[in-house]
């Protein structure tokens, strides 16, 4: 699966905008969408859409978002909740403009929103499987907006991060903890979805 790669975090206060750009290499004009979740500031992006903030529509506009990455539909895009963005490139971008990717949002798996734990954990670590991602490699779980749950025995070595109020936090704390502590993989949780997390 192609790759998607997270540049970091980038702040949506005003007069900090430009700032975060200058600190990620970036030039506004690159930024082709952003897609902001919930009321929050305005961004001086000139496409930018509006959604819901409810956790698992987040995560799957998220999940929509790589795969307009991943196919070329676009290089680069803010998502954003509250006063802060994650942004997101394609491999394209990275290599055109010499941008440093950080984590990487390697694959996607979703699952029956209603399923306990117990059911869908084992079957979320064999599809991972299938794609060569190794269950015992997670070390870091996150679930913006909602309750850890326990990971063991599928995920025998993931700890969950502090929970975030919304999805880009929360994505930015995972990427930002798989980075820092170099653990091979992170997942990131909503009601049905699940995303992975490697460093580059």
């Amino acid at each position: 699966m192609p790759d998607v790669f997270w540049l970091g975090e980038m702040s949506l206060q005003p007069g900090e905008f430009q700032d975060g750009l200058h600190e990620l290499d970036l030039r506004s004009e690159w930024i082709q969408e952003a897609h902001q979740l919930g009321d929050l500031l305005e961004i001086p992006i000139q496409a930018a859409y509006r959604w819901p903030e409810e956790p698992a529509a987040a995560h799957r506009l998220l999940h929509f978002c790589c795969q307009a990455l991943q196919t070329g539909d676009l290089d680069v895009l803010l998502l954003a909740a509250g006063e802060t963005s994650a942004v997101l490139a394609s491999p394209r971008a990275v290599g055109r403009w010499n941008l440093l990717p950080r984590a990487n949002l390697s694959a996607r798996f979703s699952y029956p929103p209603g399923s306990p734990p117990e059911d869908f954990l084992p079957a979320l670590a064999l599809q991972m499987a299938a794609a060569e991602i190794d269950a015992e490699a997670v070390g870091l779980a996150s679930a913006p907006s909602g309750e850890p749950f326990p990971l063991a025995p599928a995920f025998p070595a993931a700890a969950w991060l502090e929970t975030d109020a919304n999805l880009p936090a929360g994505l930015n704390r995972l990427c930002a903890a798989v980075e820092a502590q170099s653990a091979a993989f992170g997942l990131l949780f909503s009601p049905g979805l699940a995303s992975v997390v490697e460093p580059v």
